[in-house]
């Protein structure tokens, strides 16, 4: 009987053991997602910026290139050629954001994640979260339902 209450008491002292090692090890990854979230926060912000700028300084650079063709005596017929490009560039941005906007409804479907219980943000698929990255739109999906808390440490 005494060694099978050691057996117990060394069991029970391995599954503590065991617990408190998984407890930090979770407490280590959360530590490590909030962390990766803030440079995802952090990198999204200086893209907005940068993409900002890149839209102000393409429109500079488009009203100059029409003051200096406008300044020439084939100007017009090139600026009449460059509005049936842009028309044509329009059709093909259209075309991109409602491809985006398709696969954005497409990543918002219910998980099954949340059916098990788990919170809207643990649902939150990656391959969203990338589209918004990549091509910058604002999503109110994202601002409004995939608050990012971390735990207390």
């Amino acid at each position: 009987m005494i060694s099978n209450r050691e057996s117990a008491r060394r069991s029970r002292q391995r599954k503590q053991a065991r617990l408190a090692d998984l407890s930090e090890a979770t407490r280590a990854l959360w530590a490590d997602r909030c962390q990766a979230l803030d440079n995802v926060r952090a990198m999204t912000t200086l893209l907005l910026k940068a993409r900002d700028e890149h839209a102000r300084l393409e429109r500079d650079f488009a009203a100059i290139g029409r003051y200096a063709l406008e300044m020439i005596p084939e100007g017009p017929a090139i600026l009449e050629e460059l509005g049936v490009n842009a028309k044509i560039e329009q059709a093909r941005a259209e075309a991109a954001r409602q491809m985006l906007e398709h696969a954005r409804k497409m990543s918002r479907s219910p998980s099954p994640m949340l059916a098990a219980g788990c919170s809207d943000t643990t649902a939150m698929t990656t391959a969203h979260v990338n589209a918004q990255l990549l091509h910058g739109d604002a999503d109110p999906y994202l601002e409004t339902h995939a608050k990012i808390t971390c735990p207390a440490a």
